[in-house]
């Protein structure tokens, strides 16, 4: 079994909590590959394409989907390298719980043979101190902490690092920032 070195920072957390708007501004700041949110775009080009959102049956191309870009972002990378990743596989059993009480067999299967080979350093979990925007694809406005409480329990099962960014726009880009920081220098204790 090959082993992957590269690092990996990771954006999870419920819908509409500012996954995607800070794993952009960190991907910048640190001038570093970002691997975008897959379903997004999936479920977009789904949803015009048939006009039917997304089922059960997708979990595993969404998955398979995710883990293809976050390779090509890495392919050609510097060991020394990380990328921030908008999402992944983790993150994407944890939606499939959450939306559908129901998890694709081969999305553990995945994950299991993902873990050992496909390094995950430290989770970013958003928490849900700000306000939910509907925007097309979200749908889920009315459970937001029994999402961050499954979210919460899944990552703490895993065992990964997890920070916690919570607060305004400015504080959580600032946390996030110095949990990286922290990460990367090898100090300070990273979990929430």
């Amino acid at each position: 079994m090959q082993i992957d070195p590269l690092h990996r920072v990771i954006f999870t957390g419920p819908e509409s909590s500012g996954k995607s708007t800070l794993a952009e501004q960190l991907a910048a700041h640190f001038s570093v590959p970002l691997v975008p949110e897959f379903a997004r775009a999936w479920i977009l080009e789904k949803l015009a394409r048939t006009g039917g959102n997304c089922v059960l049956e997708d979990v595993l191309v969404i998955a398979y989907g995710q883990q293809a870009a976050e390779d090509q972002a890495a392919a050609g990378l510097a060991e020394d390298g990380f990328l921030i990743c908008d999402t992944d596989v983790l993150t994407i059993r944890i939606w499939s719980e959450c939306f559908f009480g129901a998890v694709p067999s081969e999305l553990d299967a995945m994950l299991t043979e993902c873990r050992p080979r496909r390094r995950r350093d430290l989770y970013l979990l958003t928490d849900i101190d700000v306000p939910w925007v509907a925007d097309g694809v979200r749908d889920r406005s009315g459970d937001r902490c029994g999402q961050m409480a499954l979210f919460r329990a899944r990552l703490a099962e895993a065992g990964y690092r997890v920070v916690l960014v919570s607060g305004d726009r400015e504080t959580r880009r600032r946390r996030a920032i110095d949990a990286i920081e922290r990460w990367r220098a090898g100090t300070g204790e990273c979990r929430e």
